[in-house]
């Protein structure tokens, strides 16, 4: 599934419920990107704006290649994951085939890290999904969010 990249918005139903809330515009809807995208084309959809000019993506969940591999010299995507965060776009990484994610591991994977993404630990893609749809309907602020998306809630992370 190397470079399949798709918006994911709420349901009609969730929606109507965190805007009851007071949560509107970017954080109903967040970005699925695979390990194979290039930067630049995940760059466009991160920065894309929506009807009211706010940034069309709030949280990114990255899948990345085994352990937390991701493109980090021709199809380069850390650069954009310091961009996002840069413009308040929360940025996780989780991997496709299940297991522990380890940052550190590689130098691919570091430069992530160091670009400021939030390993995903044991997370599967659906379980990252929901705790970024969760992290940004609950937390005004970076850092509350970043707090939610590193604790284990449910065993989500081990």
């Amino acid at each position: 599934m190397a470079g399949v990249t798709r918006l994911l918005p709420l349901p009609a139903s969730q929606r109507a419920v965190i805007e009851h809330a007071g949560v509107r515009g970017p954080a109903l809807t967040g970005a699925l990107a695979f390990a194979g995208i290039a930067g630049e084309p995940l760059a466009m959809l991160l920065v894309a704006r929506d009807a009211t000019g706010s940034f069309a993506s709030a949280g990114l969940v990255v899948a990345a290649y085994g352990v937390g591999t991701v493109p980090r010299l021709t199809r380069a995507i850390a650069p954009v994951v310091r961009r996002a965060l840069d413009a308040g776009t929360e940025v996780v990484v989780v991997t496709q085939r299940g297991g522990l994610i380890d940052l550190e591991l590689y130098e691919n994977s570091r430069a992530v890290a160091e670009a400021g993404a939030v390993p995903g630990g044991q997370m599967r893609i659906e379980a990252a999904t929901v705790k970024m749809m969760q992290a940004l309907a609950r937390f005004p602020d970076h850092l509350s969010r970043r707090r939610w998306l590193t604790t284990d809630v449910a065993g989500e992370l081990r």
